[in-house]
């Protein structure tokens, strides 16, 4: 990156695979992939933006649920974000969840 080497992941013999794990704004900027031998060199460069965190976002995969006394139910709340969010399940109007 910007002319220091990095980490990166060898898969053959023509193939070298730069691996940005849980990007982070510092990650950003120019890479050169370089080839050399006794024959010449090749290069290409890459740009990396790494663009702010993302608010939360979530789906219920239900929004109306009508139960029977002792009937179980399971609702979902699948959540994106980064960093990470923690999620909780809170009920509107009483102290505590079952």
């Amino acid at each position: 990156k910007d002319g220091r080497p990095v980490d990166s992941s060898l898969l053959s013999d023509e193939t070298l695979v730069l691996v940005v794990d849980v990007a982070r704004q510092e990650d950003g900027g120019l890479y050169r992939c370089e080839a050399r031998n006794n024959f010449g060199t090749d290069s290409d460069t890459l740009g990396i933006t790494v663009t702010a965190p993302v608010q939360p976002r979530l789906s219920l995969s239900s929004r109306l649920v009508t139960l029977t006394e002792c009937d179980t139910v399971t609702v979902s709340c699948n959540v994106v974000g980064c960093p990470q969010p923690t999620v909780s399940w809170l009920a509107i109007g009483r102290d505590e969840l079952p």
